[in-house]
Order: structure tokens, then sequence, then C-alpha cells
């Protein structure tokens, strides 16, 4: 009788919990919807949507002449990752920063895309928003790699380039072991962000996505927690993660980039590989610096920069680098006469 008893209790207690994770799903499910119809109420686009085949595209142009600087976000970042580089470089010149499908205020993934794919409609973004080349690519992490495929389709366009702790066409190739890195977490924030759990630990301050968060005003906080809040943000990132070897071997298949001013920037504190052991690891920084050095070496005028002070978030943990190497770019094409 004791044994009947107890399964039975044991049985409700199951039962119960259930129905609370149910509740509690269902509560995380309208928390995340409101929210939602809030921010698309409160806020809107600092740039202009673009319609693309697939949807549109936002992009974000201050300042004002020629050359424009075009500024692309690495794997799940957006045009606001750019919010310490692109005020400064307003100050000299055009600059746009601009968020891929599925990213920022662009329509979300309807498909796979992988590094082709982005510059493709990269190209139809500007065509259509009519910014007119010469461009400045400035690319970081994944940006890079894609302005790198861009640059290669069309090199008449393109002025100079800085990529910024840019992926390799042979990354995985040379490390096939950093494949697939962060891959589960990205696919538990797609969950938690459908439950309103990112929304949550954004709103309450338990999580700050980026370094120098309290230098934002309130209404860039608003934004930056409003755009990473939405479910087709995570999908977006999973998506381009799950497809990194498909982008690398576009990026080693398209035609090479021009001979144009080029400064790479990598990073001086080792934070891309933490989830390698420690062997593996130091391994692994040794290769992306070599990998780096070919990058620079694929122009006549390439130099290699560090950014002694940074991991991999370059733009917001050093921006004042990223600055001045577009600012040597551009005047490196000034000055620059061929023999």
């Amino acid at each position: 009788m004791n044994m009947k008893r107890n399964r039975n209790i044991l049985a409700r207690l199951a039962i119960g919990m259930g129905i609370f994770c149910v509740v509690l799903a269902c509560s995380g499910c309208i928390y995340q919807w409101i929210g939602t119809a809030l921010d698309e109420r409160r806020l809107s686009p600092h740039g202009e949507l673009i319609d693309v085949e697939e949807g549109h595209l936002h992009i974000h142009c201050t300042g004002k002449g020629s050359p424009t600087v075009v500024l692309d976000a690495g794997g799940g970042g957006n045009y606001m990752s750019w919010h310490r580089v692109q005020p400064a470089i307003a100050a000299d010149t055009r600059v746009c920063a601009f968020d891929r499908m599925g990213s920022g205020w662009s329509s979300p993934l309807s498909q796979p895309h992988r590094s082709r794919e982005y510059a493709i409609q990269q190209e139809i973004l500007l065509h259509r928003a009519e910014i007119e080349a010469p461009y400045v690519l400035v690319g970081h992490s994944l940006g890079g790699q894609n302005a790198q495929i861009f640059a290669g389709r069309n090199p008449d366009d393109v002025l100079a380039m800085v990529l910024v702790d840019s992926a390799h066409p042979d990354l995985y190739t040379v490390l096939p072991e950093f494949e697939g890195q962060g891959r589960r977490t990205l696919s538990t924030m797609r969950i938690a962000a459908r439950l309103g759990v990112v929304r949550f630990m954004l709103a309450t301050g338990l999580s700050k996505p980026l370094p120098y968060w309290e230098e934002l005003s309130d209404e860039q906080r608003h934004m930056f927690r409003a755009l990473i809040s939405r479910p087709s943000h995570w999908d977006a990132a999973y998506e381009m993660n799950a497809r990194l070897t498909e982008s690398a071997k576009q990026a080693r298949e398209a035609e090479p980039m021009p001979d144009v001013p080029l400064v790479v920037i990598t990073h001086g504190i080792g934070d891309m590989f933490e989830g390698l052991d420690p062997e593996t690891a130091a391994r692994a920084e040794e290769v992306w610096r070599q990998l780096q050095n070919d990058l620079a070496s694929r122009s006549s005028q390439g130099r290699l920069v560090v950014a002694g002070d940074s991991g991999h978030q370059i733009p917001v943990e050093q921006p004042e680098i990223v600055v001045e190497a577009i600012r040597q770019v551009i005047n490196a094409h000034n000055s620059y006469r061929p023999r």
C-alpha cells in the first residue's frame, strides 16, 4: 500500500511539474510576443529598408563624401556593432553599416545563406540604395570573409579594404576542431529567445551583451536589446554557424581580392578558442595569426596590425584602431602611384 501511495504521490508531482513547465513556457512566449509588439511600436530603424528579392535589408548611412566606407559586422552582429566606429568615420566621409538578412532590422532568413549569398545581397543592396562606388570595405570576422568575396566579384568598385579579425578561407581546413564551436550555445539561445528568456536577461541587466554597455544611451541600449531579443536574430546566427565550412569553401573558390590598400587587424588577447583545451587553443592562436598574415600578404599594399588590448570583438574593444586603419587605407590610395 505504501509503495502504491508513494507512486501516486510521485505521479502527481510529475504531472504538477509538467503543468508548471508548460505554464511557464507559455508565459514566456506571451512575454516575448508582447515585448516584440511594443518594440515595433516604439522603435524604428535608424536607416533605410531596401527591398531585395527575399525581403528587405536595412542600411544606415551617415556622413558625406567619397569614398563610401561599407561596414559588415561579424556573425551574430548587426549595424549597431559599429556604434563606436561609424560616428568617427562619418566626420571624414560617407559611411554605411548594414544588417545582413536575418539580423538587425532586415527581414528574417527565408533560406540558408553562405558568404557568397551575403556578398551578392550586398551588391544588390548598394545598387538599389543608390550608393555609388568606390567603396572601402570593412568586415569583421564573417563579415571580413564576405568582403573578400565581394571584392573579388567587384574589383573595380573597391578602393581599399580593412579586415578586422576576419575569417580565413582555410580556417576549417587547418583547424577542423574549431568548426562547430558555439553551435550548441546558439541552439539553446534559439529556444531561450522564443521563451522570452533572452529578453528578460537583457531587460533586468542580468546580461550585458557588449563591452562598454554603460556608455550607450538609453535609446541605444533599448534598440540593441530589442534587436537581439528576436528569435530571428538567433536563427540567423545559428544558420550562419552551421554553414561556416561551406562559406569558407566559397571563399576559396572566389576570385582573388584586388591589389588595393589593405590593413588586416587581429586580436592580441586570445579569447577565440576558449572552448578548446589549453594546448589546442595555443596552437589555434598561432595558426590564426599565420592566417591573418596570409590575408595581409594578398595585396602588395597589405599589412598586419595587432590590437594588443582586444579579444575578437575589436570594433567595440579598440575602435580607434579600426578608425585609424580606415583613414590610413584611404590616404594610402590617395597617395599611391603605381610604378
